[in-house]
């Protein structure tokens, strides 16, 4: 029950052990995002995009593939027209063609992206973003 935190800001012990968590992170990816934010969102959105890549360890949600910086794409949970916002826990990243078959109703779409999808653990994860959408689940 009183067990101590290891991983903390306050101490020399915590703070080595938060930089060991963070040092399979690629250093020139994170300064990617954080020099090239998205003019059109709010500070809130880019800043939450920069602690996801690191607490996803620079992989995508649904795949576990590494992430391009150019392909990669924030998924709001809750669309923003239906009262999503750009809260942390709204937001998830994943690859530029995974988001695009999160989204899709057309089957051709479907189709065209559904090989992205290579084990069960990904179905349920794609799914599970769709089901939030009110969309139709994907079947392989």
């Amino acid at each position: 029950m009183m067990k101590r935190n290891v991983v903390n800001a306050y101490t020399k012990e915590g703070r080595e052990e938060i930089h060991k968590n963070l040092s399979t992170i690629d250093v020139a990816v994170l300064r990617f995002l954080m020099e090239h934010p998205i003019s059109q969102r709010s500070v809130e959105y880019n800043d939450n995009r920069i602690a996801l890549y690191c607490a996803q360890r620079g992989k995508c949600h649904v795949t576990g593939q590494e992430l391009n910086p150019m392909t990669l794409h924030c998924h709001h949970k809750v669309p923003r027209l239906q009262g999503g916002t750009d809260e942390y826990k709204n937001l998830c990243l994943v690859d530029k063609d995974i988001h695009i078959l999160i989204h899709a109703k057309d089957e051709d779409t479907i189709s065209k992206y559904k090989y992205l999808i290579t084990n069960k653990k990904s179905l349920n994860k794609l799914n599970t973003l769709r089901k939030q959408l009110k969309v139709e689940q994907v079947i392989i």
